[in-house]
């Protein structure tokens, strides 16, 4: 893995060609976050799998970010045709069927050629880049991944170099540990969030109704105003807490929790004409152990 380290966190990167068993269909191969430790507390992150050190790749952990194929709940294909596509961030892909044996993704999905990505790195900077294409679709993205003392910034950079609107539906699936007691999110902007099982919301403060364990998990859509960016903080075991915030307005905001892990995911839903361009940023500010 690649590292980004300074005299309090290291953040080690998956490598796409290096580390091809961690990575799937699902999540953007360059810039992928696998874990952020503290040098004194260790290990900030998790995932679904976690602690086995070789989760399923679509399960993944650490801090994940996602170009989707096709639209969220209805399966709509986004950039693909029949059983061909382009998956960006991850390369041309064809439809297998989930029961395959050549694929161990859920989505069915066999990888025929990978994205080529170019890796610039210096000293708490790191930056992914790579240009593909399949059919009517093709594009530039760069992905950028900085270290400024316990801050944490994702920024990307999707450029449509095809004849054709591209489509942008984008989320970050970041995974939070928890343990020893129920995880408390404070959000500072105005949402809100239908009566649900799994979670209660109460001046901004969100709170689990109950412990998951095993295979128990819940997942919640959050109610948005019309405009409104991510700013929450979230209780953490080992350090005062994470901030975790956009720079760019939410289409939508589902909530995840299983057992020891839980995700807020920040999506966009967008359009980029052909010749021109879409910028975001995420920043994580882990707190003082």
């Amino acid at each position: 893995m690649i590292e980004l380290r300074n005299e309090t966190l290291s953040i080690h990167i998956l490598d796409p060609v290096k580390d091809r068993r961690h990575l799937g269909t699902r999540y953007c191969w360059g810039g992928y976050i696998w874990q952020v430790s503290d040098n004194q507390k260790g290990p900030l992150l998790s995932g679904p799998d976690y602690p086995d050190s070789a989760p399923l790749p679509f399960n993944g952990q650490g801090l994940p970010e996602v170009l989707r194929h096709s639209v969220l709940f209805s399966g709509k294909p986004l950039t693909w045709e029949k059983n061909e596509g382009l998956i960006m961030g991850v390369g041309r892909v064809q439809k297998v069927g989930k029961d395959d044996p050549t694929t161990p993704e859920p989505e069915g999905f066999a990888i025929t050629e990978p994205a080529p990505w170019i890796i610039e790195q210096w000293e708490n900077e790191i930056i992914f880049s790579t240009q593909d294409g399949f059919e009517k679709w093709a594009y530039q993205l760069e992905r950028r991944i900085r270290l400024t003392g316990r801050v944490i910034t994702s920024e990307t950079t999707l450029r449509n170099k095809g004849e054709e609107i591209l489509p942008l539906h984008w989320f970050a699936h970041p995974f939070f540990t928890y343990t020893d007691g129920f995880a408390t999110c404070q959000f500072y902007n105005p949402i809100s969030m239908k009566d649900n099982v799994g979670f209660q919301l109460f001046n901004g403060l969100l709170t689990m109704k109950k412990r998951f364990l095993g295979e128990d998990n819940h997942f919640e859509m959050m109610e948005l105003p019309e405009v409104t960016n991510l700013d929450v903080t979230l209780s953490h075991p080992l350090i005062k807490n994470i901030r975790f915030s956009s720079d760019f307005p939410l289409s939508m905001l589902p909530i995840w929790a299983g057992a020891s892990t839980i995700s807020i995911e920040p999506y966009m839903l967008t359009e980029i004409p052909p010749g021109e361009e879409k910028s975001w940023k995420l920043t994580y500010q882990f707190g003082a152990p």
